[in-house]
């Protein structure tokens, strides 16, 4: 946290050193939860459950059935919706817990499993 400011410069001083390792930490934090969420998105996840993409049709095939009568006739989910929907998820979780780690590593995945299915994707329509 924050230093407690005791007046003067030299409070002002304990501020910004406080802010600069607040930042210094926040970085560090941010750049395992990264690295632990690419782990496990790319090569824990594809070892237990294969690419991500089949799994995140098959979610959007669910999806859709479930909102047929809300959805536009021929409007599908999409892999790509899914991914983004369970990042919607998970930010709405951490509102309530900012300091949830497991939450912050799945927002990181699922961004990981977008980037999967867009290259798979990309990659299908160019052969």
């Amino acid at each position: 946290g924050l230093a407690r400011v005791s007046g003067g410069n030299r409070g002002n001083r304990n501020v910004r050193q406080g802010r600069q390792a607040h930042r210094l930490h926040g970085v560090a934090i941010v750049s395992d939860i990264l690295k632990e969420a690419d782990e496990i998105a790319g090569q824990d996840r594809s070892r237990d459950y294969g690419h991500p993409h089949p799994n995140h049709k098959r979610i959007a095939d669910i999806w859709t059935v479930q909102a047929e009568s809300i959805l536009k006739p021929g409007e599908r989910f999409t892999p790509q919706m899914v991914a983004l929907m369970m990042i919607g998820l998970k930010l709405a979780r951490l509102v309530n817990s900012p300091s949830h780690r497991d939450s912050m590593i799945d927002v990181c995945g699922y961004a990981k499993c977008w980037e999967m299915i867009e290259e798979l994707d990309c990659e299908q329509q160019s052969e």
